[in-house]
């Protein structure tokens, strides 16, 4: 089809490599019959060219700052002033390239956009954000409030924990609701809402986040995983740096994607890791350079992967779907609370552990010494629908 008679899709992904990667995953299934474009971002464009997808200007939150600020439970970036700038400029995008329906990936503001633009939205969501996840979203360590309430039995713990969620959810909304009720909009209960769409794709398998009572709007899809072709689990490919490893050693992946912090890491520098063969992508500042075998900026999950006995990572969403595509376990050393739950998810089946909290080298060694030699059960990903139907 001619790309100028092909109806627009705008996608608003979060500024993190993560939401943008699974945005591009879904948008391949896309472009043979829509004009797919990206909101613009200075470091993750490149991802979106390359894929020949075309970028729009709009402002937006930046990752890393809003990440910083998670650390510390300060939801203060949200509020009506930023949100209003964001909302208005989301607004004249959409009215400049008058999408068919609008994409967005964990992007607080892009719901009320399309709205106030009379356009559909379609939201992809991690499955421990929405109003139906069946688990329990454990307060993280970090939370002032984490120790007083560690000392209460683990009913009254998440009764506690469920009820200042909740507190939080609604005065987060509140900046939101303002701006709604100026435009005219319809007013929400709790800021899970203002992340759904008219069609939300859960990306995550029920295996680890299962969903209770879902209505017919949401989908579950399974992880999107960024990669050039699916592994089927054969054959090997090429290893990605030949001659490199020590086939004797264990090999040790160290990622900590784009929201992960390279300092939390930096006890590998020992030489007790040098039994390993250690590969590092994105090490920017050199942290684990002194024991590195192989260090690249970025390695595809099927080049790598297949060559790795365990993963120590930052607990993020793609980091760790890609551990359980390829069966390996992961360790982690997590930022902010999403991804705390996220490795509580693995730890639960069994797939890996956090590393939280730990300090004692004696301790870290025996552990990774332990994961190191873990074979692990393929578990299935999920199967992953179609939902084109609502786009045509």
């Amino acid at each position: 089809m001619n790309a100028d008679l092909k109806p627009n899709v705008l996608v608003f992904p979060f500024g993190l490599m993560a939401h943008y990667f699974r945005c591009i995953v879904l948008s391949r299934s896309l472009r043979d019959h829509y004009n797919v474009l990206f909101m613009d971002h200075p470091s993750l464009s490149a991802f979106v060219h390359k894929e020949g997808f075309h970028t729009f200007p709009c402002q937006t939150w930046e990752g890393e700052p809003v990440i910083e600020k998670l650390r510390h439970f300060d939801f203060s970036w949200l509020n009506e002033e930023q949100i209003l700038t964001i909302f208005k400029s989301q607004i004249q995008a959409i009215r400049d390239y008058c999408p068919c329906i609008v994409i967005g990936d964990s992007h607080p503001c892009v719901k009320m956009a399309a709205e106030a633009a009379g356009v559909k939205f379609v939201s992809l969501l991690n499955g421990y954000m929405t109003p139906y996840y069946g688990g329990h979203r454990k307060l993280s360590r970090r939370h002032p409030c984490y120790w007083p309430l560690w000392i209460m039995p683990n009913t009254w713990r998440q009764w506690l924990t469920k009820q200042g969620e909740e507190m939080a959810f609604r005065k987060i909304q509140k900046a939101f609701n303002s701006i709604r009720d100026r435009y005219g909009l319809r007013l929400l209960d709790n800021y899970l809402e203002e992340l759904e769409g008219d069609v939300t794709l859960i990306c995550d398998t029920e295996a680890l986040f299962p969903q209770v009572d879902l209505p017919s709007h949401y989908i579950p899809i399974g992880p999107l995983i960024y990669d050039r072709t699916p592994w089927d689990g054969s054959t090997p490919p090429p290893s990605p740096f030949p001659g490199c490893l020590d086939p004797a050693k264990r090999t040790i992946l160290v990622n900590m994607g784009s929201s992960g912090d390279w300092n939390q890491v930096g006890f590998l520098a020992d030489p007790y890791y040098k039994k390993y063969n250690i590969v590092t992508t994105g090490d920017k500042k050199g942290i684990l350079s002194s024991v590195a075998t192989y260090q690249a900026g970025f390695l595809l999950a099927s080049d790598v992967l297949p060559w790795v006995d365990l993963v120590i990572c930052h607990g993020g969403n793609g980091t760790l779907q890609q551990c359980q595509l390829f069966s390996i376990p992961a360790l982690c050393k997590t930022r902010y609370f999403e991804q705390e739950w996220n490795i509580e998810a693995f730890q639960q089946k069994g797939r890996g552990m956090s590393l939280d909290g730990i300090r004692s080298k004696r301790k870290l060694r025996r552990i990774i010494d332990r994961w190191a030699k873990v074979i692990l059960p393929q578990i299935p990903m999920g199967q992953q629908r179609e939902f084109l139907d609502f786009l045509c």
